[in-house]
């Protein structure tokens, strides 16, 4: 590794904003990035409490049309030059985790280490009665719809 080359790609939340959504809404997720490489792939992760992160999706920075296959149909991704958005279209309960987002480039040596740095940022939590998801900037708290 490099020493000051590493420090040049960087991601992080956009906001320190809360956000409130019931079931059926949309959210929307995102993280800004600054690289000095031209091969950028930005990836969307999922960790349930007591849980791995799980993949979601991959999204080619530089080429908007490159994109993974999306673990679900309701979760999209956008990107541009300089950030990330994740969307989760007709949240339910089950959507809620923590939610990261990782920036790989020749420059990281492998995205599991972008990731492990990520993995001890957040913190979840979970409230009587209420679900609530922690992403890289903003808490989603899930209410349940009424019957």
């Amino acid at each position: 590794m490099i020493s000051g080359v590493m420090a040049a790609d960087q991601i992080w939340p956009n906001k320190d904003a809360n956000v409130i959504s019931t079931e059926g809404e949309s959210v929307r997720l995102s993280c800004s990035y600054d690289t000095s490489s031209r091969y950028v792939t930005l990836y969307w992760y999922r960790q349930y409490l007591n849980g791995e992160p799980q993949y979601l999706m991959w999204k080619d920075a530089r080429d908007w049309s490159s994109t993974g296959t999306p673990a679900e149909p309701r979760f999209q991704a956008t990107t541009s030059e300089t950030s990330t958005e994740l969307t989760i279209t007709g949240v339910t309960l089950s959507d809620s985790a923590l939610y990261y987002c990782a920036l790989w480039s020749p420059v990281i040596q492998s995205l599991c280490e972008a990731v492990q740095k990520l993995k001890f940022i957040f913190h979840f939590d979970l409230k009587p009665h209420q679900t609530t998801i922690y992403n890289s900037h903003k808490l989603i708290t899930l209410v349940e719809t009424p019957v």
